[in-house]
């Protein structure tokens, strides 16, 4: 960010199977961000009531986990790993001392984080990581909840086609409540995929990124030092980009609520800004 005494701190978040993965690596993959795995911190430091204190001691935990897994070794004076444990805020500083200070060992002017979650904990974010910016990316219900399914079931925790429906909607609310305000940006991942370098040119461009030639061609090399062993339903990221049928999935429920969700993904591509 021009003129910031800090580098840029990008935030990529929206409702998970979204795409998620697919512009991290497009961003990562240009001269100006690097990027990590999943980190899931802000839902570990910032936790509600009365699980908070609890969690605060995992979040310090799971910032060393996270070092470990993205092999950042910083200088222990510059990342107060066991600050985390004192609270939501310096919790917070840690992780970001942490990222700020990975990017600049890697020659880079500023990061990006992609936990879709985290779309949850903007305003902890916010008041706790100065100059936060954040990307969310949106796509059509039935792909993503059909996606949403299978994935679950990686996971070990299989859900309904309906459960995630609503879970894609109140994704799908925050995002549009966030847009047009300042320091955020949404990407609609089907115009993405629709034409990739076209779309991939726009968001670069939005965010003020400068634009490489070899992008289109590193983002799939990119991706696999994002996806942790075991994620296996990130595998299609290393693939060229290509556009995927959104057949509703299986089940009633579903299909009584799926019209409503396409009428608000509808009303939220159709807006301006």
């Amino acid at each position: 960010m021009a003129g910031s005494s800090h580098p840029r701190r990008l935030f990529l978040v929206g409702c998970p199977r979204s795409g998620t993965t697919l512009v991290q690596s497009l961003l990562a993959a240009g001269p100006e961000l690097t990027s990590f795995t999943e980190s899931h911190f802000f839902d570990r430091a910032f936790p509600p009531p009365p699980l908070d204190r609890w969690r605060v001691r995992a979040a310090a935990d799971r910032l060393r986990e996270f070092a470990a897994e993205n092999n950042l070794l910083p200088d222990q004076a510059r990342v107060p790993f066991d600050a985390a444990d004192d609270g939501p805020g310096p919790a917070a500083a840690a992780f970001t001392a942490l990222l700020d200070s990975a990017a600049a060992d890697r020659g880079y002017g500023g990061w990006v984080e992609k936990t879709p979650d985290h779309l949850f904990r903007i305003g902890a974010i916010r008041r706790h990581v100065p100059g936060a910016e954040f990307v969310h990316v949106l796509r059509g219900p039935d792909a993503t909840v059909r996606s949403l399914v299978r994935a679950s079931r990686d996971w070990g925790k299989p859900r309904s086609a309906l459960a995630f429906g609503v879970k894609w909607l109140l994704c799908a609310r925050l995002s549009g409540r966030c847009r047009g305000r300042p320091g955020h940006h949404v990407v609609f991942y089907d115009d993405l995929v629709a034409d990739p370098e076209t779309g991939a040119r726009a968001l670069y461009a939005a965010l003020g990124l400068a634009w490489s030639p070899d992008i289109m061609s590193r983002y799939r090399e990119v991706a696999r030092d994002l996806v942790v062993s075991g994620e296996t339903w990130k595998s299609k990221n290393f693939d060229d980009i290509a556009r995927r049928p959104a057949a509703p999935p299986a089940g009633g429920a579903y299909r009584l609520l799926a019209p409503w969700l396409r009428r608000r993904y509808g009303a939220l591509h159709g807006a301006g800004g």
